[in-house]
């Protein structure tokens, strides 16, 4: 059990096994019409906003050792569009595959692991072929995947109690994650409780020992580039003001007009709720994301948001002392 003060490496999130080794990237994009053919073959994943994914077992060598033995195929729904709406869909998946590429080309090898390694598409087949995505399937042996949704009912659900050291644990690799969409000089746009994912050995019979935890972060098909990849920025992190001490840390650039790029608050809000307890309070939360940011990006917290932290974590204090 890892202790407060003494928080494990963020590399990795404590894993017990090295970082993976990068797999080759593949020189022959997958048609569409290839990917077309997997996904009529695959096992039902998942649906969303855009479309639904399946998995796929690739049999394909020189796919299989670029992407891994399994990939996830995503199909983007256009039952019943015309020409033109097919076209206008072919568009949304290649924005999100190059708005993936670029996350995946700007980050490096501790950066990349929050990603799924995406597969180079060919964009060239007929719209009515449909269009499709792919991406290495999310996962690791020994360790089951959930989105951060599903994670919170699994300990609602269970009434499992984690322990304060892990809590910080978990807030900070989620800010050091942050910090890695941050020094790629983006924004991913749709952090929500489906799109982060968590793998972890939390109620796997016989996980009794130490908790394995990590991040994966996945649809990039809103996501934007905020300038280029060593484009400097201001020395401090900043925070939507609407949003104070609870907001998400972002960045600015250096003679830039002022905008603080970051992500929107909903996902850190849902954290507070999850893991809240009588030993953490939401600021801790809030202070943990951004000690995470701020060490993996560099930028200082500034001074009016260390004293609204301190502010609010006296009020929660005095509230539950008030409530004793």
């Amino acid at each position: 059990m890892h202790k407060r003060g003494d928080p494990p490496s963020l590399i990795r999130l404590g894993s017990s096994g090295p970082a993976p080794a990068q797999r080759p990237r593949t020189e022959r994009a997958i048609s569409q019409e290839l990917a077309k053919e997997w996904f009529k073959r695959g096992k039902e994943l998942g649906a969303g906003g855009y479309g639904e994914t399946k998995t796929y077992e690739v049999q394909d060598t020189e796919y299989r050792a670029a992407l891994g033995p399994v990939v996830v195929v995503k199909r983007f729904n256009d039952d019943g569009y015309d020409d033109d709406d097919m076209l206008a869909i072919r568009e949304l998946a290649r924005r999100e595959h190059d708005a993936h590429h670029e996350a995946w080309k700007r980050m490096p090898p501790d950066c990349q692991q929050y990603l799924a390694q995406p597969a180079t598409m060919s964009f060239e087949d007929d719209v009515n072929v449909g269009s499709y995505l792919v991406q290495a399937l999310v996962g690791e042996e020994g360790l089951t995947t959930l989105s951060w949704g599903k994670f919170g009912e699994m300990l609602d659900t269970t009434g499992t109690q984690l322990d304060p050291g892990y809590k910080e644990w978990i807030a900070r690799s989620f800010g050091d994650m942050l910090g890695c969409i941050a020094n790629a000089r983006m924004v991913h746009k749709d952090f929500n409780s489906e799109n982060v994912l968590m793998l972890t050995n939390l109620g796997q019979p016989g996980s009794s020992g130490a908790l394995r935890f990590e991040w994966r972060l996945i649809d990039w098909g809103i996501a934007d580039v905020r300038g280029q990849r060593d484009q400097a920025l201001e020395p401090a992190l900043c925070a939507d003001d609407l949003y104070g001490w609870e907001a998400m840390p972002g960045f600015r650039f250096v003679g830039g007009d002022g905008t603080c790029h970051g992500e929107k608050p909903g996902l850190v809000r849902s954290m507070y709720l999850l893991l809240r307890g009588d030993n953490v309070l939401d600021a801790d939360v809030a202070y943990w994301i951004r000690k995470g940011f701020a060490d993996k990006t560099g930028l200082r917290t500034p001074p009016t948001l260390e004293a609204a932290w301190q502010e609010r974590r006296t009020a929660e204090e005095a509230a539950r002392a008030a409530r004793a």
